[in-house]
């Protein structure tokens, strides 16, 4: 004889809601790795061939620290966080 079970009669709609609950994660996660890889980009690749060429006498020194506007932060701070934006705009 077969138990009566009043969930089972509701729908699958809770099913539904615990699968795309992790969701988010598929889709923050490229997000986050492409801001990481251009940040990262940034700070070694532009950088570090920006001290090269300091050291060749080419280029100006890298790794500016003084504040720029609007908030203050050192500028290769600034240069990554637009780095990573970029990242994420070109993945």
């Amino acid at each position: 004889m077969p138990v009566h079970n009043p969930e089972a009669e509701q729908g699958d709609d809770m099913g539904e809601t615990r699968s795309s609950a992790g969701r988010g994660v598929w889709i923050l996660a490229p997000v986050a790795g492409a801001f990481v890889a251009g940040f990262v980009g940034i700070a070694v690749f532009h950088q570090g061939s920006g001290w090269l060429f300091n050291k060749l006498g080419i280029y100006p020194a890298q790794y500016r620290t003084q504040p720029i506007p609007p908030f203050g932060v050192p500028q290769i701070l600034s240069q990554c966080f637009w780095g990573g934006l970029w990242g994420i705009v070109l993945a």
